[in-house]
């Protein structure tokens, strides 16, 4: 649980209930141990930002602190995931990402990445190049592809009628797919594969 990790994901949150108080949010984290520092940061802040107090008092969807394995339910406006792993005292970057490193590593990993209605904020202290991905496993291969297609621009999301099209060519591929996509349809939903 990187400090320096834990001081940006605290400014984060700060900032989000001075100027979005009225947007739920959630802080996911890789680890329980990380999830507990982040919230006794967050606690620990509040003395110093009496005029947010509000934010954190409550609600339809209150603000929580949750490590991957405890985000299951949980869905909010706006999504901080911060996966908290720093480098080894030697100083080389580390490439067991714990849970994400795991079997059932991608589940967890597509869990985080999915909690967040409008935006998700991934905070780590790696660069993908120091990273070899060779050595990274389940969904901490998943964490290095997604820092380096972000951090390279290469997103490759289009429009919605260019994703529309490649998804009406992608559905024909997994009958089930194809079927839950016109069960989705066929009740009004816009339908990406």
């Amino acid at each position: 649980s990187v400090a320096a990790e834990v001081n940006r994901v605290v400014d984060l949150v700060f900032e989000h209930a001075a100027h979005r108080p009225h947007s739920s949010l959630a802080v996911v984290t890789a680890t329980t141990h990380h999830a507990a520092r982040v919230g006794e940061a967050i606690r620990l802040q509040m003395a110093n930002h009496a005029d947010v107090k509000e934010f954190f008092s409550g609600g339809d969807e209150p603000f929580r602190v949750v490590p991957v394995d405890r985000a299951g339910s949980l869905v909010r406006d706006h999504v901080i995931f911060s996966l908290g792993y720093g480098r080894t005292p030697h100083g080389r970057a580390m490439h067991h990402f714990g849970p994400l490193s795991e079997p059932g590593g991608r589940r967890r990993f597509a869990l985080a990445m999915s909690r967040a209605r409008h935006t998700m904020h991934v905070l780590s202290c790696f660069q993908p190049g120091e990273l070899d991905s060779s050595r990274l496993t389940e969904g901490a291969k998943d964490f290095h592809e997604l820092l380096e297609r972000e951090l390279a621009g290469r997103t490759d999301l289009g429009t919605r009628a260019t994703r529309a099209a490649a998804s009406a060519e992608a559905l024909g591929a997994d009958p089930l797919v194809t079927d839950l996509g016109e069960r989705l349809a066929s009740r009004g939903a816009r339908v990406w594969h």
